[in-house]
Protein backbone atom coordinates (compact mmCIF):
# COMPACT_ATOMS: atom_id res chain seq x y z
CA UNK A 1 0.00 0.00 0.00
CA UNK A 2 1.49 3.50 -1.17
CA UNK A 3 2.25 5.72 1.87
CA UNK A 4 0.25 9.28 1.51
CA UNK A 5 3.01 11.76 3.01
CA UNK A 6 -0.05 14.15 3.44
CA UNK A 7 -1.53 12.00 6.30
CA UNK A 8 1.60 12.12 8.70
CA UNK A 9 1.49 14.72 11.59
CA UNK A 10 4.90 16.48 10.97
CA UNK A 11 6.80 19.42 12.33
CA UNK A 12 7.57 22.11 9.95
CA UNK A 13 9.60 24.42 11.84
CA UNK A 14 12.07 24.69 14.72
CA UNK A 15 9.79 26.73 16.76
CA UNK A 16 7.64 23.91 16.33
CA UNK A 17 10.01 21.04 16.89
CA UNK A 18 10.69 22.68 20.21
CA UNK A 19 7.53 22.48 21.83
CA UNK A 20 6.40 18.72 20.50
CA UNK A 21 7.20 15.17 20.92
CA UNK A 22 9.57 13.88 18.05
CA UNK A 23 9.74 10.01 17.38
CA UNK A 24 12.02 10.58 14.21
CA UNK A 25 12.15 12.14 10.83
CA UNK A 26 11.26 11.12 7.38
CA UNK A 27 14.05 11.79 5.36
CA UNK A 28 14.58 11.35 1.26
CA UNK A 29 17.27 12.69 -0.77
CA UNK A 30 18.68 13.09 -4.44
CA UNK A 31 22.06 12.78 -6.04
CA UNK A 32 21.75 14.22 -9.55
CA UNK A 33 24.56 12.70 -12.30
CA UNK A 34 27.54 15.05 -12.65
CA UNK A 35 31.43 14.90 -12.09
CA UNK A 36 32.18 15.39 -8.18
CA UNK A 37 35.55 16.38 -7.73
CA UNK A 38 37.15 14.31 -4.79
CA UNK A 39 38.82 16.79 -3.74
CA UNK A 40 35.87 18.92 -2.65
CA UNK A 41 33.71 15.76 -1.89
CA UNK A 42 36.83 15.50 0.68
CA UNK A 43 36.17 19.24 2.05
CA UNK A 44 32.80 19.01 2.50
CA UNK A 45 32.49 15.43 4.07
CA UNK A 46 35.25 16.66 6.15
CA UNK A 47 33.08 20.65 6.71
CA UNK A 48 30.09 18.44 8.03
CA UNK A 49 32.23 16.16 11.05
CA UNK A 50 32.18 12.66 8.66
CA UNK A 51 35.51 11.27 8.19
CA UNK A 52 37.80 9.94 5.24
CA UNK A 53 36.18 6.61 5.44
CA UNK A 54 33.05 7.69 4.20
CA UNK A 55 34.34 8.78 1.46
CA UNK A 56 33.60 7.08 -2.04
CA UNK A 57 36.58 4.18 -2.51
CA UNK A 58 39.58 5.59 -3.68
CA UNK A 59 39.22 6.02 -7.88
CA UNK A 60 41.02 3.61 -9.22
CA UNK A 61 42.91 4.15 -12.48
CA UNK A 62 42.08 1.07 -14.39
CA UNK A 63 38.28 2.01 -13.27
CA UNK A 64 38.27 5.69 -14.94
CA UNK A 65 39.81 4.11 -18.28
CA UNK A 66 36.83 1.66 -18.24
CA UNK A 67 34.22 4.13 -17.55
CA UNK A 68 35.99 6.58 -19.83
CA UNK A 69 35.91 4.19 -22.48
CA UNK A 70 32.04 2.86 -22.01
CA UNK A 71 30.82 6.62 -21.77
CA UNK A 72 31.85 7.12 -25.18
CA UNK A 73 29.52 4.63 -26.77
CA UNK A 74 26.64 5.85 -28.97
CA UNK A 75 24.02 4.20 -30.29
CA UNK A 76 21.78 4.43 -33.45
CA UNK A 77 23.85 7.48 -35.00
CA UNK A 78 22.31 8.37 -38.36
CA UNK A 79 23.72 7.78 -42.14
CA UNK A 80 22.88 9.33 -45.22
CA UNK A 81 20.98 6.17 -46.21
CA UNK A 82 17.67 6.02 -44.84
CA UNK A 83 16.62 3.93 -42.36
CA UNK A 84 20.15 2.47 -41.49
CA UNK A 85 22.10 3.51 -38.51
CA UNK A 86 25.62 3.04 -37.04
CA UNK A 87 26.45 1.64 -33.27
CA UNK A 88 29.82 2.66 -32.13
CA UNK A 89 30.27 0.12 -28.85
CA UNK A 90 33.22 -0.47 -26.56
CA UNK A 91 34.75 -4.03 -26.77
CA UNK A 92 36.65 -5.80 -24.17
CA UNK A 93 39.91 -7.73 -25.97
CA UNK A 94 42.69 -8.23 -23.45
CA UNK A 95 43.19 -7.64 -19.45
CA UNK A 96 46.15 -9.01 -18.47
CA UNK A 97 48.64 -7.88 -15.67
CA UNK A 98 49.80 -5.13 -17.71
CA UNK A 99 47.57 -3.86 -20.03
CA UNK A 100 44.01 -3.26 -20.49
CA UNK A 101 42.60 -3.29 -24.21
CA UNK A 102 39.09 -2.26 -25.34
CA UNK A 103 38.41 -1.70 -28.88
CA UNK A 104 36.10 0.84 -30.34
CA UNK A 105 33.88 -1.40 -33.06
CA UNK A 106 31.58 -0.40 -35.73
CA UNK A 107 28.02 -1.75 -36.35
CA UNK A 108 26.22 -0.88 -39.29
CA UNK A 109 22.19 -1.78 -38.38
CA UNK A 110 18.96 -1.18 -40.34
CA UNK A 111 15.78 0.33 -38.95
CA UNK A 112 14.86 -3.42 -37.44
CA UNK A 113 18.77 -4.25 -35.40
CA UNK A 114 20.02 -6.55 -38.39
CA UNK A 115 23.70 -6.14 -38.35
CA UNK A 116 24.31 -4.90 -41.84
CA UNK A 117 28.02 -4.60 -41.59
CA UNK A 118 30.63 -4.93 -38.21
CA UNK A 119 34.44 -3.71 -37.92
CA UNK A 120 35.54 -4.88 -34.85
CA UNK A 121 38.74 -2.41 -34.43
CA UNK A 122 38.28 0.85 -35.80
CA UNK A 123 40.11 1.94 -32.71
CA UNK A 124 42.22 0.31 -30.14
CA UNK A 125 42.38 1.78 -26.77
CA UNK A 126 45.07 0.38 -24.38
CA UNK A 127 45.85 1.25 -21.14
CA UNK A 128 48.75 0.52 -19.65
CA UNK A 129 48.95 -0.80 -15.45
CA UNK A 130 52.34 0.09 -14.59
CA UNK A 131 52.18 3.67 -16.32
CA UNK A 132 49.05 4.59 -16.44
CA UNK A 133 48.86 5.81 -19.64
CA UNK A 134 46.74 5.50 -22.32
CA UNK A 135 47.60 4.31 -26.03
CA UNK A 136 45.65 4.77 -28.91
CA UNK A 137 45.63 3.24 -32.62
CA UNK A 138 43.17 4.70 -34.99
CA UNK A 139 42.85 2.11 -37.80
CA UNK A 140 40.11 4.21 -40.05
CA UNK A 141 41.16 8.05 -39.37
CA UNK A 142 38.00 8.98 -41.53
CA UNK A 143 35.86 7.03 -38.97
CA UNK A 144 33.62 9.03 -35.96
CA UNK A 145 35.37 6.14 -33.94
CA UNK A 146 38.84 8.38 -34.20
CA UNK A 147 36.74 11.86 -32.27
CA UNK A 148 35.35 8.98 -29.84
CA UNK A 149 39.04 7.80 -29.26
CA UNK A 150 39.75 11.27 -28.35
CA UNK A 151 36.71 11.73 -26.16
CA UNK A 152 38.22 8.68 -23.91
CA UNK A 153 41.50 9.82 -23.58
CA UNK A 154 39.93 13.01 -22.34
CA UNK A 155 36.99 11.47 -20.09
CA UNK A 156 39.80 9.46 -18.94
CA UNK A 157 41.75 12.60 -17.23
CA UNK A 158 38.83 13.95 -15.52
CA UNK A 159 37.21 10.56 -14.16
CA UNK A 160 40.48 10.01 -12.83
CA UNK A 161 39.83 13.01 -10.16
CA UNK A 162 36.14 12.51 -10.39
CA UNK A 163 33.56 10.60 -9.30
CA UNK A 164 29.89 10.09 -10.60
CA UNK A 165 26.35 10.16 -9.04
CA UNK A 166 25.88 6.42 -8.22
CA UNK A 167 29.01 6.56 -6.28
CA UNK A 168 28.25 9.74 -4.30
CA UNK A 169 24.98 8.20 -3.74
CA UNK A 170 25.90 4.80 -2.51
CA UNK A 171 28.23 6.70 -0.16
CA UNK A 172 25.02 8.36 1.19
CA UNK A 173 23.29 5.55 1.43
CA UNK A 174 26.20 3.76 3.58
CA UNK A 175 25.88 6.55 6.00
CA UNK A 176 22.36 6.58 6.26
CA UNK A 177 22.44 2.74 6.81
CA UNK A 178 24.02 3.56 10.26
CA UNK A 179 20.72 5.61 11.55
CA UNK A 180 18.38 2.76 11.61
CA UNK A 181 16.37 3.56 8.64
CA UNK A 182 13.05 2.26 7.96
CA UNK A 183 11.55 2.15 4.43
CA UNK A 184 8.38 3.67 4.20
CA UNK A 185 7.54 3.83 0.65
CA UNK A 186 7.45 0.57 -1.29
CA UNK A 187 8.71 2.28 -4.32
CA UNK A 188 11.69 3.36 -2.20
CA UNK A 189 13.61 6.57 -1.61
CA UNK A 190 11.90 7.48 2.01
CA UNK A 191 13.11 6.83 5.11
CA UNK A 192 12.39 7.02 8.51
CA UNK A 193 15.12 7.80 11.04
CA UNK A 194 15.12 8.08 14.96
CA UNK A 195 15.41 10.56 16.73
CA UNK A 196 18.23 9.42 18.37
CA UNK A 197 20.14 10.23 15.11
CA UNK A 198 19.17 13.88 14.38
CA UNK A 199 22.31 15.20 14.23
CA UNK A 200 24.00 12.67 12.05
CA UNK A 201 21.21 13.69 9.72
CA UNK A 202 21.06 17.18 9.66
CA UNK A 203 24.90 16.79 8.80
CA UNK A 204 24.09 14.20 6.14
CA UNK A 205 21.74 16.76 4.63
CA UNK A 206 23.65 19.60 5.27
CA UNK A 207 26.28 17.67 2.95
CA UNK A 208 23.87 16.34 0.54
CA UNK A 209 22.57 20.20 -0.26
CA UNK A 210 26.14 21.42 -0.63
CA UNK A 211 26.05 19.29 -3.67
CA UNK A 212 25.72 20.59 -7.14
CA UNK A 213 23.39 18.68 -8.43
CA UNK A 214 22.42 16.84 -4.51
CA UNK A 215 19.59 17.61 -2.41
CA UNK A 216 18.47 16.22 0.89
CA UNK A 217 15.45 17.05 3.48
CA UNK A 218 14.47 15.51 6.68
CA UNK A 219 10.56 15.83 8.23
CA UNK A 220 10.10 15.61 11.99
CA UNK A 221 7.25 13.03 13.10
CA UNK A 222 5.68 14.08 16.18
CA UNK A 223 4.11 11.39 18.48
CA UNK A 224 0.76 10.74 18.00
CA UNK A 225 -1.03 7.71 17.90
CA UNK A 226 -1.07 7.36 13.91
CA UNK A 227 2.14 7.72 13.47
CA UNK A 228 3.08 4.99 15.62
CA UNK A 229 0.69 2.88 13.70
CA UNK A 230 2.44 3.88 10.25
CA UNK A 231 5.98 3.06 12.29
CA UNK A 232 4.72 0.01 13.48
CA UNK A 233 3.55 -1.08 10.32
CA UNK A 234 6.92 -0.20 8.31
CA UNK A 235 8.76 -1.83 10.78
CA UNK A 236 7.03 -5.14 10.67
CA UNK A 237 6.51 -4.87 6.50
CA UNK A 238 10.53 -3.94 6.11
CA UNK A 239 11.36 -7.26 8.68
CA UNK A 240 9.12 -9.47 6.25
CA UNK A 241 10.88 -8.42 3.19
CA UNK A 242 14.30 -8.99 5.02
CA UNK A 243 13.20 -12.95 6.13
CA UNK A 244 11.79 -13.50 2.33
CA UNK A 245 15.13 -11.88 0.34
CA UNK A 246 16.99 -13.92 2.92
CA UNK A 247 14.46 -17.19 1.96
CA UNK A 248 14.46 -16.83 -1.05
CA UNK A 249 18.18 -16.90 -1.76
CA UNK A 250 19.31 -19.34 -0.22
CA UNK A 251 16.78 -21.32 -2.11
CA UNK A 252 18.47 -20.49 -5.62
CA UNK A 253 21.24 -22.30 -7.14
CA UNK A 254 24.53 -20.57 -8.67
CA UNK A 255 24.19 -17.64 -6.61
CA UNK A 256 27.90 -15.90 -6.04
CA UNK A 257 29.65 -16.82 -2.69
CA UNK A 258 29.92 -12.78 -2.12
CA UNK A 259 25.96 -12.51 -2.55
CA UNK A 260 24.85 -14.70 0.32
CA UNK A 261 27.33 -13.05 2.47
CA UNK A 262 26.24 -9.60 1.65
CA UNK A 263 22.59 -10.27 1.96
CA UNK A 264 23.83 -11.89 5.30
CA UNK A 265 25.04 -8.78 6.79
CA UNK A 266 22.53 -6.36 5.83
CA UNK A 267 19.94 -8.44 7.37
CA UNK A 268 21.90 -8.70 10.83
CA UNK A 269 22.37 -5.15 10.12
CA UNK A 270 18.55 -4.97 10.23
CA UNK A 271 18.11 -7.18 12.88
CA UNK A 272 20.58 -4.53 15.06
CA UNK A 273 18.37 -1.67 14.15
CA UNK A 274 15.59 -2.94 16.38
CA UNK A 275 17.07 -1.51 19.08
CA UNK A 276 16.30 1.96 18.53
CA UNK A 277 12.60 1.06 17.45
CA UNK A 278 11.27 -1.08 20.54
CA UNK A 279 10.83 2.45 23.03
CA UNK A 280 8.87 3.70 19.81
CA UNK A 281 6.21 0.80 18.45
CA UNK A 282 6.01 -0.72 21.82
CA UNK A 283 2.96 -2.96 20.75
CA UNK A 284 4.73 -4.86 18.06
CA UNK A 285 7.47 -5.83 20.34
CA UNK A 286 6.12 -9.74 20.42
CA UNK A 287 6.17 -9.49 16.17
CA UNK A 288 9.48 -7.64 16.35
CA UNK A 289 10.90 -10.80 18.78
CA UNK A 290 9.30 -12.81 16.34
CA UNK A 291 10.63 -11.79 13.31
CA UNK A 292 14.13 -11.39 14.84
CA UNK A 293 14.73 -15.34 16.11
CA UNK A 294 13.66 -15.76 12.18
CA UNK A 295 15.88 -13.64 10.62
CA UNK A 296 18.83 -14.92 12.61
CA UNK A 297 17.87 -18.51 11.47
CA UNK A 298 17.90 -17.53 7.58
CA UNK A 299 21.19 -15.56 7.98
CA UNK A 300 22.57 -19.04 9.20
CA UNK A 301 21.33 -20.57 6.04
CA UNK A 302 22.73 -18.26 3.85
CA UNK A 303 26.63 -17.81 5.59
CA UNK A 304 25.99 -22.15 5.49
CA UNK A 305 25.22 -21.84 2.08
CA UNK A 306 28.44 -19.29 1.17
CA UNK A 307 30.94 -21.91 3.59
CA UNK A 308 29.62 -24.85 1.58
CA UNK A 309 29.95 -22.83 -1.80
CA UNK A 310 33.36 -21.67 -1.04
CA UNK A 311 34.50 -25.55 0.13
CA UNK A 312 32.96 -27.22 -3.22
CA UNK A 313 34.99 -24.13 -4.91
CA UNK A 314 38.15 -24.96 -3.51
CA UNK A 315 37.45 -28.06 -4.00
CA UNK A 316 36.88 -28.17 -7.97
CA UNK A 317 40.08 -25.77 -8.20
CA UNK A 318 42.27 -28.41 -6.18
CA UNK A 319 41.07 -31.62 -9.32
Amino acid sequence: MAMDLSQVAAVENNKGEKNQSIIGYLSWYSVGEANYDRNELRKSFLSNDFEEGDLPNEIRATDAFRRATKDIEMKRVETAQAGVYKNFIVRNVCNTDQIIQRNIVEETVDSKGQTLSYKQNEAILLFNKNTGIISKTIVNESSMAEELADEACKLFELYKTCHNGQAVRMAATDILKTMSPTPVRPSGGVYFIPAKHKNKLRRLVSFLNSLEKGEGFMIPLIRTDENRDMLQQKVLEHLQGTLTSCQELAKQEKVPTAQFKILANEAKRVVADLADYREIVTEAQEKMDSYQELIIGAVEALLDRAAEQSANNKRRKSL
